[in-house]
C-alpha cells in the first residue's frame, strides 16, 4: 500500500504540479493577508476590532472552502487521467489497494494544501488581531475535514463512472451553488428550498446563528452520504475486477 501511494504521490507531484502549489499558496496567502486590511488605519482597526475580526474571520473560512474545493478538483482531474503506468499497476495490484490508495493521495494532498492555509488563516488572526473568533475551533475544523473527505469521495466517485471531466466540473459547480443559496447567519428554519436542495447534492458547512460553523443537514445523513459514496467506489472496483 505504502508503495503504491508512493507511486501516485510521484505521478500527482510533478515539477509543474509543485511549480503550481507553490505559487498558488502564496496568492492565496497574500489574499489571507489583504483580508486583514494592512492599509488601514491604526486607530481605525482599533475602533473597528470586533467587526474587522469577524469579516476576516468569515472572509477567510470562504476562502479555505474555495481552496478546498479547487484543491480536490484538480487532483482527482489529474489522477483520473489514466496513462500507462495505470495500466501496469492494474495488472501487479489488486485493483481494490490500487483505487484506495489513489484516493489516499487525493484525500492527504488536498488536506495538507488546506492545513497550511488554515495555519496561515489562524496565524494571521492572532498577529493582526491578537486573537481567534469564537467560530474558529476544534469542532469548526473538524468540520472542514469532514467536507474535505465527503467531497474527495464525491468527486473520486463520479470519475469512477464518467469519462467526462465535464462531471467533475459540475461537482465542484454544485458544491459552490450550495455556499451561494445558503445566507451567511442563517438558521435551518431560514433556508429555501433551493438552498436545502443544494446541500443534500453537496453538502457545505456554513456560519450559522450564533457563531456556529456547521452543516445544515443531519450528522446521520452526512453518514448515509459517505456511505453510499463508498459503496459505488466498492461497485466500480468489483466492475473494473469481472
Amino acid at each position: 500500500m505504502i508503495s503504491l501511494i508512493r507511486l501516485h504521490s510521484y505521478y500527482l507531484l510533478t515539477k509543474k504540479t509543485r511549480t503550481l502549489t507553490v505559487i498558488f499558496i502564496g496568492v492565496v496567502i497574500g489574499v489571507l493577508g489583504l483580508l486583514t486590511r494592512p492599509f488601514d488605519a491604526k486607530t481605525v482597526r482599533i475602533i473597528y476590532h470586533a467587526s474587522y475580526l469577524l469579516d476576516y474571520t468569515i472572509e477567510g473560512f470562504t476562502l479555505i472552502k474555495m481552496v478546498l474545493f479547487l484543491c480536490g478538483f484538480y487532483t482527482v482531474l489529474h489522477l483520473s487521467i489514466l496513462t500507462p503506468y495505470d495500466t501496469v499497476l492494474k495488472q501487479r495490484t489488486h485493483t481494490v489497494l490500487y483505487i484506495l490508495s489513489k484516493y489516499l493521495v487525493i484525500w492527504l494532498y488536498t488536506t495538507g494544501v488546506v492545513l497550511i492555509i488554515s495555519l496561515y488563516y489562524v496565524a494571521f488572526s492572532m498577529v493582526i488581531y491578537g486573537s481567534l473568533h469564537p467560530m474558529i475551533s476544534l469542532n469548526s475544523m473538524m468540520r472542514i475535514g469532514i467536507l474535505i473527505t465527503t467531497y474527495t469521495l464525491l468527486l473520486f466517485t463520479v470519475s469512477l463512472y464518467s469519462k467526462h471531466h465535464l462531471a467533475l466540473i459540475l461537482v465542484m459547480f454544485s458544491f459552490l451553488l450550495s455556499d451561494m443559496f445558503v445566507n451567511m447567519s442563517s438558521t435551518l428554519g431560514e433556508v429555501s428550498s433551493l438552498g436545502l436542495l443544494t446541500n443534500v447534492l453537496a453538502p457545505n458547512i456554513h456560519v450559522l446563528t450564533n457563531d456556529v460553523i456547521d452543516f445544515i443537514i443531519p450528522k446521520r445523513f452526512m453518514l448515509y452520504l459517505s456511505f453510499l459514496y463508498l459503496t459505488g467506489i466498492v461497485a466500480a472496483t468489483l466492475t473494473s475486477d469481472n
